[in-house]
Formats: structure tokens, sequence, C-alpha cells
């Protein structure tokens, strides 16, 4: 189906779940299969359907009879299977998995701001109310037009390594079919602001929760500002009643010893080539968030290694080729 009869079943259905990064997809371009009463996105190579995390799934929907049309989609396009982004309760059969990392979740209804475990959140809002900070909302209307933002994506950018990769990272855009779903959040002054973030809701066990997208700041600007604007954000949405919050992907954390493949993942995390996945985890790590695994996955009898390089090429690529300057925070 297309994006836009994928976002006319999404927003006619009803849902007790929802993927914390789900609505990214309308965002980064995926593709969408349909099929009992369920969503798959996915993106292909010449030899592989990637799948880009676990479904959305409509209250009489069937993962069943989704994946079952899934995988007879992808045998009459002569292509193997194979995805990242599934969580420790995801199964099917005839696929196995691999530790990939661990994302990091905020249960809001349990998060105390005077616990000694909060003495971080606590910190960076001392540090930031020193410093005069505070944090703000960029209306819709606003976006589009916003050059400021536009400039602290680039200086930002600019910070990066020279290469992007995309998993399931949204390019900084102000137009999409999610973005009355989108709230957009900065520090700093609006014409000169030091950090921002966007914020896409999601359901967990019909309670709301946001994933946090897009997070970027200015490298060379006042080094407290995202701390602060992630315990703003903290307190804010706790006192609206919100479950939690989710800062996504902790790549290569945690990962076991028992494989070649594992061996890689664990060397990636302490070798920050071209990614810094070390420094993002102890980041995210230091507001009381519980690290939940996630994996990729492989169908049975076909050779991962393939599958892993396809899956690196759709994600650090971008219409087939190498995407310049713009590495995740």
């Amino acid at each position: 189906v297309t994006p836009n009869q994928a976002m006319r079943w999404f927003q006619r259905s009803i849902f007790s779940d929802i993927p914390p990064y789900f609505m990214t997809h309308w965002k980064t371009n995926k593709r969408f299969f349909y099929g009992g009463d369920s969503l798959l996105a996915f993106e292909e190579t010449s030899k592989h359907i990637i799948v880009a995390g676990e479904p959305l799934v409509a209250a009489a929907g069937s993962q069943e009879e989704l994946y079952s049309g899934f995988k007879q989609f992808a045998h009459r396009l002569g292509k193997n299977i194979c995805g990242y982004y599934v969580g420790n309760d995801w199964s099917q059969p005839d696929f196995s998995k691999v530790r990939v990392g661990a994302s990091v979740r905020i249960l809001l209804h349990d998060f105390d701001i005077d616990a000694s475990s909060s003495k971080e959140v606590r910190r960076a809002l001392r540090k930031g109310w020193q410093k005069n900070l505070f944090i703000d909302r960029v209306p819709l209307e606003k976006r589009k037009n916003h050059q400021a933002l536009k400039q602290l994506y680039k200086r930002w950018s600019a910070a990066k390594w020279p290469f992007q990769m995309h998993f399931l990272l949204s390019p900084f855009d102000a137009q999409s079919l999610v973005e009355t779903y989108e709230a957009w959040f900065y520090v700093g002054d609006p014409d000169a602001p030091l950090a921002f973030c966007s914020l896409l809701p999601y359901l967990k066990d019909g309670e709301l929760g946001f994933y946090v997208d897009q997070l970027v700041y200015d490298p060379q600007g006042e080094s407290h500002s995202l701390s602060f604007l992630i315990s703003s954000l903290l307190t804010a949405l706790k006192s609206e009643g919100v479950a939690e919050l989710n800062l996504g992907l902790s790549p290569f954390v945690g990962v076991p010893k028992s494989n070649l493949m594992d061996l890689l993942f664990g060397a990636l995390y302490h070798t920050p080539y071209f990614y810094k996945p070390k420094g993002l985890h102890f980041f995210k790590r230091k507001f009381t968030g519980i690290e939940e695994p996630e994996f990729c996955f492989f169908q049975a009898q076909q050779n991962r290694w393939l599958g892993l390089a396809d899956m690196a090429k759709v994600t650090l690529t971008k219409n087939g080729r190498i995407s310049p300057r713009s590495l995740d925070c």
C-alpha cells in the first residue's frame, strides 16, 4: 500500500499498542505492506526485504496472517527477509534473532524527581536554571520557516562523522504525513536555539508514551542544554499524565559473546569509528530509564552475513548513495 493509504488506515483503526518508532516510518520513506488488518514497514535491496521493526496491529488484526502474506510476497520477488528493531517478545517461525542493542524507556508513573536515582536529572535542571535556560515548543505553523533550527541542525551535523546511520532516524523536515502528531521543543533563544528534539506519540498497553525522534544540539553551545531539555520534558510529561518517554535505541549495548556477529557488535560498541554508541548509551542511561533488549532477525537457513550487509547498506545510504554528514547523537 502507499504511504497515504497506510495513513488513512491508521487514522480509522483502533489500537491498544503502537510501536514507539512506528510513526517515524512515514518520515523515513519506508514502504508498507498490509495484511491481517496490520501494517509492516520495510525497505528493499536486490537480495533482501528488510523489515523495519515490529508491525502495527489493529484491535482485530492478526500478526500471523500479516507475516504469512509477507513471506509469500517476498517469495514471489525471490528475496529473503531480514529486519531490525524487534523486542524480546517478538517471535516468528523460521526466523532467528541476534541482539543489536537496547532501547531506553523512562516509566513516568514510577519517576520521582526527588529519588536518589534522579540525581542526574536534578543536576541537569539546576545547571540549566543557573544558566537561565528555558524550554519552549515550536507551533506547527512556524516549523517550515524556522531558519534558526535549520542552522542548529547544520552545525550539529557538521560536527559528526561524514556518514549517516539511518536505522529509524528521520530527516529534519517540517512537512510529513505525521506532522500534526509531532511535537517540537527547543532550549534557548528562538533565534539561537542550543538544543532541539521532536517527539512522536505511541501506545503501550493502551497508555500514551512519546518517542524521541530528532535529538540535536549545538556542539559549540552550552554543554548542559541537551540534558536540560530531556530533564524538563520528563517533569512536564509526568505532570500531564504521560506514561513513558522512549529515548530510542542504544546500539550494541548488552550483546552477548556467543557467536561472531555478537563479537562484531561488541567491538563496534567499544570502537567509535562510524558511530559513538558508548557515549550515546552513557547519555541516555543517566535519565533513570530501563533498558529493553532489541534484536535484528534473519530467515532460518539463510546467510546472516549477507542479510547484515544489506541492513548496513540501507542504514548507511540514502537513495543508493552514502549520505554525508549526519550521524545521530
